[in-house]
């Protein structure tokens, strides 16, 4: 699933909706977390309580981490360039995290199902844009 040495998911080469074990999650995350780092997110939640809720659209990445407290595991989600639009999203006991990808330059989805049903899919979109102007600054020459 998960190759350290190559540092990449063996689901992105396949191009699959692979699972990831348990006992890979952190170092899969951590290496999402840096691959897909500042790129645009779109998280959608699945419940049978509340249906289908967008709830995070367009926001740069700033990672997702595994919080292991004994036997409960909270998936953490932390997303926006600022302090207006930062946002988190907990994931609270996850029974099933997948990706789903076509190669490390595309985006892909991780999937994250939980023990009541409820589904989160993370969609990583595009990488956030770069700066397109400059603001010209007059320079004088040393003498």
């Amino acid at each position: 699933m998960f190759d350290a040495a190559q540092g990449h998911l063996l689901a992105v080469v396949n191009g699959r909706h692979t699972e990831i074990v348990v006992e890979e999650w952190i170092e899969v995350f951590e290496h999402i977390s840096k691959l897909r780092y500042k790129w645009n997110v779109k998280v959608e939640v699945f419940s049978s309580d509340f249906g289908s809720q967008v709830l995070i659209d367009r926001l740069p990445l700033n990672g997702i981490t595994i919080e292991k407290k004994g036997e409960y595991v909270t998936v953490d989600l932390s997303v926006g360039d600022s302090p207006k639009t930062h946002q988190t999203h907990s994931i609270r006991d996850p029974l099933r995290i997948s990706y789903i990808g076509n190669g490390p330059c595309h985006g892909g989805i991780v999937s994250i199902e939980q023990y009541d049903g409820t589904k989160t899919l993370i969609h990583f979109l595009e990488p956030k844009g770069l700066l397109l102007g400059f603001k010209e600054k007059a320079m004088a020459a040393a003498a």
